[in-house]
């Protein structure tokens, strides 16, 4: 199954940010027993926590880590277990141990098995992952067929794969031509996706000048599309080699950016990829498209007694919002293929501040609620299924005619008023943006909610919501009515006595719902064959009472 395998003379690296903030929903990575460091200010001088046993004792050079479903990813440039590009695996939950090729076997582990026709086999290298639009994504680097790597014909593409599994984390890339060349500037390597969590736009980062031009190494950003298989726009270039202000830079690569404590940071290798020399620097930017500027003179990552020679660096956060860093290095005794020599695989704490943005924000959206005639009331829910933020910010709601009402998050909800219904409304999403430090995308789930299934009871006070919960043949069961009052942007919800449904042997049972005293009743046949819930509310301003009633054999929204 191991084809031929090449090293070639650079490094890549990849960044993710798990879907971090994406659209899509996605699974969440399981407690790890790691404890959450205090935040730090921004911005921070970079250190690492050193490390001197490799987390991968075997080759995996330019690596990229994910996590999905409780399962870490490493993706990297192909090896002899497995060519083209390789996938180790680690079950463990600590990114610092556990990893292994996905196939059990030392072959086989390929997380591109059959690269598309226009490639030249065994040219491609540095894996860059994310999840975006409901799917996982790899952009990597290959050289044109017909042509050898690092000879200003490398080019980048994109794989993609609907799921990851300890198993099957196996990509595939139909294209038919490269997604970006840049002939102009000797190749194009070392793709690396972001999302930045303030807007929630997608970019591609990567280098210019794969080693086969005398130009300068640049570094470029551009905007990805919705689906993540196109560029928007121009690319922007955001960092520059500069060998006069910084000498230890030889070239610059392996492009890496983070958003944490409000700050942008974009990490890059720099040097000579086969020697002690190689190291990690960073710049801090104004956002992903520049400008950058490096707050010191020399790298952050060197080598040390264990290691020589680490670059290609990924960085990631675990569930506790820590940040951590991922490398590969030589040994000390041989920095190069010709000696017999591999790149580790390391991984170790980076001090960041603590991540206050979710990678994975979901929004549910409760059917579209309100009186049968009037306004229409919409609710969302947000929840945070990673980070330590409490969600704050807005909610805007929509369906495929447009945006038509928003509403504040209060407590990790938030409801809109809006006509009932609005013009062609179908489906309806809600979409969270975050605030200032707790910036999240916008991000939303399409639930889909039929107006039909809004069963809202209209009030003088407004609309309630009255249903049968409990045992519903009449035993052990009530009578329960939430309203919303718009000035509090508040739900109350009252209970009747259990077994009772209203006036009964001269009793009266009546709810306190919002700022009204409201009271509601099931009618008609009351085993639930053509009976219905009826309020009757009073409005002391006016002196008047209002009864309504829902539709026969209806308890609430229909979900």
């Amino acid at each position: 199954m191991c084809g031929p395998v090449v090293h070639v003379n650079r490094l890549g690296v990849a960044i993710r940010l798990s879907g971090a903030l994406v659209i899509a929903m996605s699974t969440v990575l399981g407690t790890m027993a790691i404890a959450p460091r205090r935040a730090a200010a921004t911005p921070v001088v970079v250190s690492i926590t050193p490390t001197t046993s490799p987390a991968f004792a075997n080759d995996a050079p330019d690596p990229a880590i994910v996590e999905s479903g409780g399962v870490y990813y490493a993706f990297t440039t192909g090896t002899v277990m497995g060519n083209y590009l390789q996938a180790l695996v680690d079950t463990s939950g600590d990114p610092r141990t556990g990893w292994r090729p996905y196939t059990g076997l030392p072959f086989g582990s390929s997380a591109l098995p059959l690269p598309p026709g226009w490639e030249q086999l065994n040219t491609q290298t540095s894996p860059g992952v994310f999840k975006w639009d409901g799917q996982w994504l790899m952009y990597y680097d290959a050289a044109q067929s017909g042509h050898a790597g690092d000879t200003g014909y490398n080019c980048l593409s994109v794989a993609s794969t609907p799921t990851l599994t300890p198993s099957n984390p196996v990509f595939t890339d139909t294209s038919t031509s490269p997604l970006l060349c840049q002939p102009g500037l000797g190749g194009a390597v070392d793709p690396s996706p972001f999302v930045d969590p303030v807007t929630g736009k997608a970019y591609l980062m990567w280098k210019s000048n794969d080693g086969g031009s005398s130009q300068p190494a640049r570094i470029w950003s551009q905007q990805l599309s919705p689906n993540g298989r196109s560029l928007v726009g121009s690319p922007t270039e955001i960092f520059t080699n500069d060998t006069v202000a910084y000498p230890w830079e030889a070239t610059v690569e392996d492009p890496a950016m983070v958003y944490t404590g409000g700050t942008y940071y974009l990490f890059f290798s720099g040097g000579i990829w086969d020697s002690s020399s190689y190291g990690e620097g960073y710049a801090v930017c104004s956002g992903p498209l520049g400008p950058c500027s490096q707050p010191q003179a020399g790298p952050f990552l060197t080598s040390t007694g264990n290691y020589a020679g680490p670059g290609g660096a990924s960085v990631f956060a675990d569930p506790s919002g820590n940040w951590w860093i991922d490398f590969a290095a030589w040994k000390p005794s041989c920095t190069s293929y010709s000696c017999g020599g591999m790149r580790r695989l390391f991984v170790t704490e980076i001090d960041l501040p603590v991540l206050q943005v979710p990678t994975t924000t979901s929004v549910s959206v409760s059917p579209p609620v309100g009186p049968q005639s009037g306004t229409m009331v919409y609710r969302a829910t947000v929840s945070r299924t990673y980070g330590n933020a409490t969600p704050s910010g807005s909610v805007i709601f929509g369906d495929a005619q447009g945006i038509f009402c928003s509403g504040t998050l209060l407590g990790g909800s938030a409801t809109c008023i809006a006509p009932s219904p609005p013009p062609g409304t179908t489906n309806v999403i809600a979409a969270y943006s975050g605030d200032g430090q707790n910036a999240a995308s916008w991000s939303a789930t399409g639930v889909t909610v039929s107006t039909s299934s809004s069963h809202w009871l209209s009030t003088a006070s407004g609309p309630v919501d009255c249903r049968q919960v409990g045992v519903v043949d009449n035993v052990q069961s009530h009578i329960e009515c939430t309203s919303f009052d718009p000035a509090a942007n508040t739900w109350t919800t009252s209970a009747s006595p259990v077994t009772d449904w209203g006036y009964g042997n001269g009793t009266q049972q009546w709810l306190t719902v919002g700022n009204t005293v409201d009271y509601c009743r099931q009618v008609g046949v009351v085993d639930n064959v053509q009976s219905q819930i009826e309020c009757t509310s009073f409005d002391p301003a006016a002196n008047t009472w209002t009864t309504s009633a829902s539709p026969v054999t209806d308890w609430g929204y229909v979900t």
